[in-house]
């Protein structure tokens, strides 16, 4: 199988030893979430001069990239799919590429890939990496298949060389409790963000008295991302404040279970509600002309919303639950709102709207300070690098 290749201390940085030349394939449910959340990763693999592979669905980012100089191969997921004979067709589909093309690494993001490429690394004899990046919808309606995947969670832990949580909770809820894991156990903040792209700006929409203040959302349009609260809390708001807007950023995503159609995203911009801006490429316009970053999420990995939203400046308001408090200093650089509670997130919202500019602008300052010191992208993606590092050693 793939055998541990990590030391028993724990990773702090990048080790600077040079590698040689090898490839290694990174795998996930979409193409959209290499390109969002492991762009940085590719870059530095790729400046190593490593053959990276991908491994993923097409969509609209595949173009992007193959145009970064990676080798692409596609692979259809059913991300809602439970019918045993596809599963297995995937399986044996990830067996075929992965025997084909011999990667000496492997890093697994999202559920499927995670728990299937672990077996099929494993039966490969190539080193699987796996990351849980939160633990999502059938962990928060709790049913049989929740027993049923967090035992299928245990595939990683026992046969990859090393797995990457997010969140503490997340680790007390699928770390192994009778047996040591043969995975080396690591917690990283996140996918961490980049600063440099991400730059701090102090300047937003301005006075609230005199101009629109912005309360915003970013994230996939989805009950379990709260956005339902969120629309229920504007409609409290819009009721008691005037000058306030609130606007939605995001793609509909319909292969999800707590999926929300667009024609009831639409409904909501009708009834004056909302805004909504769909999917952007680039959200970084929309929070800079934003007053505030929302998501009252149900459950999170570490969302990458509000570690955009902290290193740009601005305050946030966030759910209490795994993930999303990890982010957030209460009052500090935002506040926290009890989770499928959209009086009390209204509550929080009213909590920004008498905050003064500069106590507000002091909040966004508070947030970069924070974000830079334990969301870095550099220091996420030095510890993934360590990890080829330590096996090399």
């Amino acid at each position: 199988m793939c055998g541990s290749i990590m030391q028993n201390t724990p990773i702090t940085g990048f080790r600077t030893k040079v590698f040689s030349e090898m490839v290694i394939a990174l795998a996930a449910n979409t193409s959209w979430y290499l390109w969002n959340f492991r762009r940085g990763l590719i870059k530095q693999l790729l400046s190593q001069g490593h053959e990276v592979l991908l491994v993923a669905p097409s969509d609209d980012t595949t173009p992007l990239l193959e145009n970064m100089g990676c080798r692409y191969l596609s692979i259809e997921i059913d991300r809602k799919g439970k019918n045993p004979i596809t599963e297995l067709g995937l399986i044996i589909e990830y067996f075929r590429i992965l025997k084909s093309q011999k990667p000496k690494y492997l890093f697994l993001f999202t559920v499927k890939p995670v728990i299937y490429g672990t077996v099929v690394a494993g039966l490969l004899g190539i080193v699987g990496i796996a990351t849980i990046t939160g633990l999502g919808t059938v962990f928060i309606r709790r049913s049989l298949l929740t027993v049923v995947l967090k035992n299928l969670y245990q595939i990683p832990f026992r046969f990859c060389a090393a797995v990457f949580l997010q969140n503490k909770e997340d680790g007390k809820l699928l770390l192994p409790k009778k047996k040591k894991p043969n995975a080396k156990i690591f917690y990283v903040a996140g996918s961490g963000v980049d600063l440099e792209y991400f730059r701090f700006s102090a300047e937003d929409v301005g006075n609230h008295e005199q101009e629109t203040f912005t309360f915003i959302f970013i994230g996939r349009i989805l009950e379990d991302k709260g956005i339902r609260e969120f629309i229920e809390a504007s409609r409290v708001i819009l009721g008691s404040h005037k000058g306030v807007e609130f606007q939605v950023v995001g793609p509909v995503d319909p292969g999800n279970q707590t999926g929300i159609s667009l024609k009831e995203i639409q409904d909501w911009q009708s009834e004056g509600v909302i805004r909504y801006l769909g999917k952007v490429d680039d959200v970084r316009p929309f929070v800079l002309s934003s007053s505030c970053v929302v998501l009252p999420s149900y459950r999170e990995g570490l969302p990458r919303s509000l570690l955009e939203a902290g290193a740009i400046g601005r305050p946030v308001i966030a759910t209490q639950v795994p993930g999303c408090k990890d982010v957030v200093i209460e009052g500090k650089t935002g506040f926290l709102c009890a989770p499928q509670d959209s009086v009390d997130l209204a509550k929080k919202m009213a909590m920004v709207l008498k905050l003064s500019r500069q106590e507000r602008l002091d909040m966004g300052a508070r947030a970069r300070v924070h974000i830079e010191k334990n969301f870095d992208e550099k220091v996420i993606i030095a510890q993934y690098l360590s990890v080829l590092s330590a096996s090399t050693s």
